[in-house]
This record gives structure tokens, sequence and C-alpha cells, in this order.
């Protein structure tokens, strides 16, 4: 069974699966931590970014190299990089890198989402390697849902507290 999930401060719904848990929700970012059988499978971290004006296009060169640079210090590689536009409009980027922290392998699946509006969020998930199993598709599905909101959508979010 899946979880609906939806912020007016974020501007962004999606369905979860149950194994996501919310640890921070503010205006500016939502952590989410993945737990299945009593232990930590994953992290999701999903941040508004400010829209982009049609000259602002982020291609999936620039957003290597801006993930290439952040996971630089981790000694970290990009392994898999891919760009796909939803039906809804959604244009998403996709680049799977790995690197090392306290000698623990990760995984590390970032996104770029890109309204046609020109809205957008970054998303981070971060796994260790041997957890991927577990993880499966779990950002396929996730991101497969996100739905950017209009401020017109309360009907949806009539039960949200504000998390100022």
């Amino acid at each position: 069974l899946a979880l609906d999930f939806a912020s007016s401060s974020l501007r962004l719904g999606f369905i979860h699966d149950r194994r996501w848990r919310t640890t921070m929700h503010r205006h500016d970012l939502l952590v989410m931590r993945m737990v299945g059988g009593g232990q930590f499978i994953a992290q999701c971290n999903i941040s508004p970014l400010p829209s982009a004006g049609e000259d602002e296009a982020v291609e999936l060169a620039k957003f290597r190299a801006q993930v290439e640079q952040t996971i630089a210090e981790q000694g970290g590689q990009v392994e898999e990089t891919s760009k796909a536009d939803a039906e809804n409009g959604l244009s998403v980027l996709r680049i799977a890198a790995s690197g090392k922290a306290n000698g623990v392998l990760l995984t590390y699946i970032y996104y770029l989402l890109t309204q046609t509006d020109g809205r957008r969020a970054a998303i981070v998930f971060t796994l260790a390697s041997a957890q991927q199993e577990q993880f499966a598709t779990a950002d396929h599905d996730l991101i497969g849902s996100i739905q950017f909101l209009q401020r017109t959508d309360t009907a949806r979010l009539q039960s949200e507290p504000d998390p100022k």
C-alpha cells in the first residue's frame, strides 16, 4: 500500500512506499528515510529550486558537472546519466553515482525535475550500495508520481500543518 504526500510549502505532491518516513519537513527541504525490517535502507532529500526561465534550462552535461563537483569530496564517480520527458510535461534529469564515506560504499541518485512552466525541484537518494536490492526501484516509483502543485490545489492540502 502506498501513501499520498502533499506539501503546500514545497508545492509538491507524490505517492510513496510506506517504508518512507518523514524526518524533516521545512519550507525548503523534505528529508525522508526508508526503513525496512528495522534497518535503514536509504535517505531521500527533496528541495524546491527557484523557477527557471526559458533561457535557464539545465542541460544534462551541466547537471552532470554539478554532481561530479559534489561527489568529488567522497572520491565518487558518475556511473549513469539519463534524460526523460514525462507525459505530464515534467523533464527528468537523472544521474547515478557512487562514492565512499567512512569505509562504506554508497550509491547516490540525483534528480533534477523541471515542469514546463519552469518550476523545479532537486531530489537526492543516498543509500549504502549493499542496500540496493531492498531499495530496488524506489526512486523511480517516487519520481514517477511527483506533481508540482498549484496554489489552488488546496483541497488536497487541507489537513497539512504549515511547517514553518
